[in-house]
């Protein structure tokens, strides 16, 4: 039996933000399933491509948070946490700019968590992750 989930309405995209949406969401996509989501190898990809990019502020990674989360359902959902947050990193690099990559771990029960901060703050969570889950991974 699957719960229900109220996922945020839509945004209203250009044409050009839809495309690098979902250029985002495909190459996460084709990222996760050529590195077989192995925290090392992701962490790897992500120092390299920081390297050039400019630090985005907190308005321009929720924008990248919207695009991604309107053009991909699977990022919309509860469940899609680390596609969410790549997708996100990898629209923000698109534009040239970076945002903070954090993965965190809790127990009892174990759980992971994979989430995007800007500014020092996490982008769009409901709840602040840092309060909840150990960061383990800071890219």
């Amino acid at each position: 039996m699957s719960a229900p989930i109220a996922l945020y309405p839509p945004r209203v995209l250009s044409v050009g933000e839809r495309c690098t949406g979902l250029l985002a969401v495909v190459a996460t996509t084709l990222l996760l399933v050529l590195i077989r989501a192995r925290p090392q190898r992701i962490r790897r990809i992500l120092g390299v491509l920081h390297r050039g990019s400019h630090v985005a502020d907190l308005r321009q990674a929720e924008r990248a948070y919207a695009i991604v989360t309107t053009v991909s359902l699977r990022c919309a959902s509860g469940y899609g946490c680390l596609h969410r947050s790549l997708a996100i990193i990898l629209l923000c690099r698109l534009w040239g700019l970076r945002a903070t990559w954090r993965v965190g771990f809790r127990s009892p029960p174990p759980q992971s968590h994979a989430w995007v901060e800007a500014a020092d703050e996490p982008v769009c969570e409901t709840v602040d992750p840092r309060t909840i889950y150990t960061p383990m991974i800071t890219v």
